[in-house]
Parts: C-alpha cells; sequence; structure tokens
C-alpha cells in the first residue's frame, strides 16, 4: 500500500503540523511524568520530563547541557504509566487500540514483552500499562496497534523512573500518514516494504527546537529524508535541519534496529545518538533530546 496522494478534508496541513505534531506528542498536564526524572543536568538543571513534555522555541535552542546529563535513578522496580491516544485530525479519543510495553530497543518484534502486559485503551483512549524499570529506568518503547492499520512504536527517551501521569500521542493511521506525504513531491512512503521513522527534537530546556539535523548511522539507499516546513506547509526534503516545528523523518527506512544520529546543525555537536525499532508498515516515533 503507498501511504502518498490519499486526500483528506483539513483546515490546512500546517495547523496539522503545528497542533498534533508528525510524533504526535503533547502534555495533558505540566509534567507527563510528575516526577519520573529520567536525566538530570550536573550543573543543576530540572530533570527531562519525558516525551511530550516541550513547548515551541522560536530560537536556536538551549544545548548549555551537552556533556553534563546524567541518569537519574528509579523509584522501585516497576511503575505504571499513564496513556491516552487520539487520532491525527481532529484530536478524538480513540479506542480499542492494543499497547503494551516493550523494554528492548533492539527488539524490534517485542518478542521480550512475552504474551502478557497488552492492555486496550477504552472510550476515552486510556489505558495504564505497567512497565519495568529495573536499575536504569524504563528506556524501551510502546507498541499500539489496531487490526489491519498502523502499528505505532514510540520510543521512550529519557527513561522512565516512576509512575506517569497519562500523556497524550496520536494514534496514525495509514489515512493520516498520507496527508504528511501528500505534501512532498516524490516522498512515497511503501509501507510493504518499509517503516517510518518520524521525531520531534527538544533541547535542555524541554523545549521544541528548529536548527536540528538529523541522519541514519550505516547504509540505508530507500531512506528518504524530510523536515516539516511549516512556513510551506509540507514535508520539505531539501530542508536542512528542523524548523520551529522540530519536526521531521524518514520514509522507506529498511526494518531491524536503526541507529540514528542527532546534531546542532550550525555547529555539528551531537546532540544524541539513538538505536531504535524499525518494522515494516509501522510508524516509529521519537523525541532526541541531549543524553548522556
Amino acid at each position: 500500500m503507498k501511504t502518498r496522494g490519499t486526500a483528506l478534508a483539513l483546515t490546512s496541513f500546517a495547523a496539522l503540523a503545528a497542533a498534533v505534531a508528525f510524533v504526535g506528542c503533547s502534555s495533558k498536564s505540566t509534567n507527563i511524568a510528575d516526577g519520573d526524572g529520567g536525566l538530570v543536568a550536573t550543573d543543576g538543571g530540572a530533570p527531562e520530563t519525558g516525551v511530550g513534555a516541550g513547548t515551541v522555541d522560536a530560537g536556536s535552542g538551549d544545548w548549555s547541557c551537552i556533556g553534563s546529563v546524567v541518569p537519574g535513578t528509579p523509584t522501585g522496580t516497576t511503575a505504571t504509566i499513564g496513556v491516552h491516544l487520539i487520532e491525527p485530525v481532529q484530536g478524538k479519543a480513540v479506542a480499542g487500540i492494543a499497547v503494551r510495553a516493550c523494554p528492548d530497543l533492539s527488539d524490534v518484534t517485542c518478542a521480550s514483552a512475552g504474551d502478557g502486559g497488552i492492555v486496550t485503551t477504552d472510550s476515552n483512549g486510556d489505558a495504564k500499562v505497567v512497565v519495568p524499570l529495573g536499575t536504569k529506568g524504563f528506556a524501551g518503547y510502546f507498541e499500539a496497534s489496531l487490526m489491519n492499520d498502523v502499528t505505532n512504536l514510540t520510543v521512550v527517551y529519557p527513561p522512565l523512573l516512576g509512575d506517569s501521569s497519562p500523556y497524550q500521542r496520536v494514534q496514525w493511521s495509514s489515512t493520516g500518514l498520507s496527508v504528511i506525504f501528500s505534501t512532498a513531491d516524490g516522498f512515497a512512503s511503501d509501507s510493504t516494504k518499509y517503516g517510518i521513522i518520524g521525531f520531534e527534537a527538544h533541547d535542555c530546556a524541554h523545549k521544541i527546537v528548529d536548527g536540528v539535523s538529523a541522519e541514519l548511522v550505516g547504509s540505508a539507499p530507500s531512506a528518504h529524508l524530510g523536515y516539516i516546513n511549516t512556513a510551506a506547509s509540507k514535508l520539505d526534503d531539501m530542508q536542512m535541519a528542523t524548523d520551529k516545528s522540530g519536526q521531521g523523518g524518514w520514509a522507506n527506512v529498511p526494518p531491524g534496529p536503526v541507529t540514528v544520529r542527532f546534531k546542532v546543525a550550525a555547529t555539528g555537536k551531537l546532540i544524541t545518538e539513538m538505536t531504535v525499532p524499525v518494522r515494516i508498515g509501522a510508524f516509529t516515533g521519537l523525541v532526541p533530546a541531549p543524553s548522556p
């Protein structure tokens, strides 16, 4: 199935990109992790608050914590994480989505989760997932799937260290993704052979940030990188870094564990490098931010 070219009524693609993001995370509370920590800057800065906690940073970003970020400490052996799923066009809750926690990012099929641990979102789009914390926190991914549609793999970063209040996450469908890819000429996504990676870059101040460049580590000739161009309301493969949306992604990524690297475009300084799961026909979402 090709996802490019399907029409869908929207106020504008810019509104879609700005409101729900390509990665599609937004906080339902001022701190989605309610103090779960994750990473702490040794200069005394506030702890990272996790996926979806960013606000728009129209400047060049705060990178003062690079080189001084250290892991936090888990509060126990397990944690209960609240998840709230919405669809990307009208922001309505999505019920009946099977969600489970996958503790190993290199485990593309989530085999390490076993047969248990699957919960289903209720009529309000809510579910609670119990995750193992180990000695370093939960640094895996959440799998959210609906029969006969796109499976979403949400990479957790920074690691979760304790119970989390609900955070909002867009459940991308084939229809929603077609809107993104229909805005860019020649940016077709072949879901019969490849997967998709979408990201939203954050800086040390936990803000969505412009000026971040992305690359895949290793050879992947089929992969096609683009960044959200908010002004032009499209996914732009001629753009060299994130704009104020902080968003971008790759189409046609070969399946398997894939290593991605993010840098400050102006200086080339490394922000983070991470290995993420990619499946055929699935959408992998991540929020890169400075790492230890």
